[in-house]
């Protein structure tokens, strides 16, 4: 569910201080995103996973990701490993894009935000996928987590993407390792006899745009 409230507060407009103008534009373009953006997901597991607390690495077959200790600690007891891409197409980017280059800033920057909320929306919908095929079996998942927060480099999106021949649900690369469309999410869930899913450790990282920063989880 796209919230007025978290577009609101990425613009950094005060609880109570709402201004009416400004709402009416975020209700107005979340009805139009809805209807442009083409929402897409996929995820594909991997076995056997092999973990060191080191060097903050994860090992699979012949592909070592380096995600950080931190998240090697919170995937450490997983024994399966869910990979993920999520999308909310490129509409509601190009509309964005369009708005800004008219003059129309602050339609263009709730376009944006709007965009986002919708592709981490996608991940939100796999992760809970993730968790309903695996706890029939009596297994639980983690957190998720992407490249580009935690100190997972970027650069190992090319290694994730490589599990889905290099592109899943229409999302490509850049040579920067830049996901297009933008308004996309991609990153990985550990699955385990003894993992569970916890609220996440806001004070203990530093990425303040972090798109988990503050929020609660729920089994």
């Amino acid at each position: 569910m796209i919230r007025e409230t978290h577009i609101l507060a990425s613009l950094g407009v005060p609880k109570g201080k709402e201004d009416d103008y400004v709402k009416g534009l975020i209700t107005g373009y979340i009805l139009d995103c809805i209807e442009l953006c083409d929402p897409c997901g996929s995820f594909v597991t991997a076995a056997s996973p092999l973990f060191s607390n080191d060097s903050g690495s994860l090992l699979l077959e012949k592909i070592t990701f380096l995600p950080g200790k931190k998240i090697v600690s919170a995937l450490g007891k997983s024994t399966q490993i869910a990979f993920f891409i999520g999308t909310c197409g490129e509409k509601v980017e190009l509309l964005s894009k369009q708005l800004m280059n008219e003059g129309h800033l602050l339609e263009g920057l709730i376009v944006d935000m709007i965009g986002s909320e919708i592709a981490e929306e996608v991940a939100e919908i796999i992760h809970l996928e993730v968790e309903r095929i695996y706890s029939k079996s009596g297994l639980g998942i983690t957190n998720r987590y992407s490249p580009g927060y935690c100190g997972w480099p970027v650069s190992d999106q090319q290694k994730l993407f490589s599990l889905f021949g290099g592109e899943g649900c229409g999302v490509h690369l850049t040579s920067s390792s830049l996901m297009v469309p933008i308004k996309s999410v991609s990153g990985m869930i550990g699955i385990g006899e003894h993992v569970h899913k916890s609220p996440y450790a806001c004070t203990t990282c530093n990425e303040e745009d972090c798109l988990y920063r503050n929020q609660k989880t729920t089994n």
